[in-house]
């Protein structure tokens, strides 16, 4: 990687942030990374708020990093204290003004699995767009907003649009093993309750680590403005992954984590997966990173958080 190929990710602070920067940090092969947040915090090193009233400094400071891509994490999610899911479209529209001011090549922007309509079968990005919640129709919406923006941009930078699998560690189990580990047996009411389906399956998801995302973006980076615009999706290939089965590595690791199963309501859904085969289309380098089991899986992502959840 030239010195060049510095890349800024905005919103670094955040769960799938600190996740990603963990596991970057384990590769020197990968680009200088320069990482934004609002605040100070353990590995980072661009402190500015991106709040209306500020937009202008921000430009400004980031032009004066000059990244070469511009990779945007930031966003409201139904984990956030701020509710307003609109801030995704602005806050992607400001990561487009970022790479224009800073004269950066590429723009990658984080979506979500959760714009596709509800479906069994794993999800390829030509499949209709029809999100059931609030957080995946905003997210649709910021895409949109970034594709009207870059009509209107003069130079527009190449933007890849990247919807993201369950990321291992930044999801509800991440959640689980942090603040509920062990207690099901003195009390019931802190026991994760898993829907367990006619099928004798928990709920199978698509999964998405940190070494993953971080070699992901790296490669974005490293490819020529004509590679890779346009949205995919993101994910450690085309398995699904049941929930109890990635509870059970959690225990194998040292994490046990308190569970127990439920019937699965009627609402509930058995399978959500992603297709990633455009994606290794175009980098099919990324096959050889992907995690092949929940052990793996795991492992990434106590890798990336120094060892611990």
């Amino acid at each position: 990687m030239s010195p060049s190929q510095r890349v800024l990710i905005l919103g670094g602070g955040g769960r799938v942030g600190r996740l990603l920067c963990g596991a970057w940090r384990q590769d020197p092969s990968l680009p200088e990374l320069v990482v934004q947040s609002r605040h100070p915090g353990p590995g980072i090193t661009f402190v500015q708020d991106p709040a209306p009233g500020n937009e202008a400094t921000f430009l400004k400071a980031v032009a004066a990093v000059a990244p070469d891509t511009v990779v945007a994490l930031w966003g409201v999610t139904p984990h956030s204290t701020t509710k307003d899911l609109s801030e995704n479209s602005r806050l992607a529209l400001l990561a487009l003004k970022a790479a224009q001011v800073s004269g950066a090549r590429r723009v990658v922007l984080t979506s979500t699995g959760a714009v596709y309509s509800p479906s069994s079968r794993g999800h390829r990005e030509t499949d209709r767009v029809d999100p059931p919640s609030a957080y995946g129709r905003a997210k649709w919406q910021m895409e949109q907003a970034a594709a009207d923006g870059c009509r209107v941009q003069a130079a527009a930078p190449t933007v890849t649009i990247l919807r993201l699998a369950n990321v291992i560690g930044a999801d509800l189990l991440g959640d689980v093993v942090r603040q509920a580990a062990g207690r099901c047996g003195t009390d019931p009411q802190a026991c994760l309750t898993l829907d367990r389906f006619p099928d004798g399956f928990g709920p199978r998801r698509s999964y998405l680590s940190p070494r993953t995302l971080a070699r992901c973006v790296s490669r974005i980076a490293a490819s020529a403005s004509s590679v890779g615009g346009g949205v995919y999706n993101l994910a450690d290939g085309n398995t699904v992954w049941d929930m109890s089965a990635v509870l059970r590595a959690l225990e194998r690791a040292g994490y046990p984590v308190a569970w127990k199963w439920a019937a699965a309501p009627d609402t509930a859904l058995p399978v959500h997966g992603l297709n990633t085969d455009l994606l290794t289309r175009d980098w099919p380098e990324l096959k050889a990173d992907f995690c092949q089991t929940p052990d793996a899986l795991v492992a990434d992502w106590l890798a990336a958080g120094g060892g611990t959840p």
